[in-house]
């Protein structure tokens, strides 16, 4: 089984609110492992099998049953959540200022990239890189010069934005995650191993 993050988008703004608990009983209920939750911002890490699209149109159905109200979902495995991160253009952001990724259901088109990239100013710089939008807003994400309208219509899809140090230690608990999961698997062969 591969380790996966989804990332809900809307959970608890806007008076959607939605425990930590009850999200992790609802991954649960669609028969993945392992599932716990970082931050309270609708960020699930799960084990599972399958194509990371699948997994996302099967969970969004499923939030929409259990919750009464539609909810965008975004899957990455670790790797690919990994390489996002290390992907990212802009280096660590002085004080004031934030590194974001939007993640997306799908690459945008060229045009669609083209488009997105122009909305760039002095204040907010865009990069799309794949299936990540990366921003760097020098005045904070409160202080932008454009609005998630703009980009949602400038990238043609719905997206889901998280902070780069919060990316950077999810990535890291997850990595850390992995390598314990190693080293109790090498244990667990030695002690069986003949001798």
């Amino acid at each position: 089984m591969t380790t996966y993050v989804a990332f809900l988008a809307g959970i608890n703004v806007g008076g959607r609110r939605v425990t930590m608990d009850r999200l992790r009983v609802s991954f649960e209920e669609l028969g993945y492992d392992d599932v716990s939750t970082f931050i309270a911002s609708g960020n699930v890490i799960f084990k599972g099998s399958g194509a990371a699209k699948a997994m996302e149109q099967k969970i969004t159905k499923h939030m929409e049953r259990e919750l009464g109200f539609s909810v965008n979902v975004f899957v990455r495995s670790a790797s690919a959540l990994r390489t996002a991160v290390e992907s990212t253009p802009f280096t660590r952001p002085k004080s004031g200022e934030t590194v974001a990724v939007g993640f997306m259901a799908t690459a945008p088109s060229a045009a669609a990239r083209k488009a997105t990239e122009a909305l760039s100013t002095k204040q907010d710089r865009f990069v799309v890189i794949g299936k990540e939008l990366h921003w760097h807003a020098r005045g904070g994400l409160g202080q932008t010069s454009v609005s998630g309208n703009a980009i949602t219509k400038a990238v043609g899809q719905p997206f889901t934005v998280r902070n780069i140090k919060s990316l950077r230690k999810l990535v890291a608990t997850l990595q850390g995650a992995a390598a314990l999961q190693a080293r109790r698997r090498a244990k667990a062969r030695s002690s069986t191993a003949p001798g």
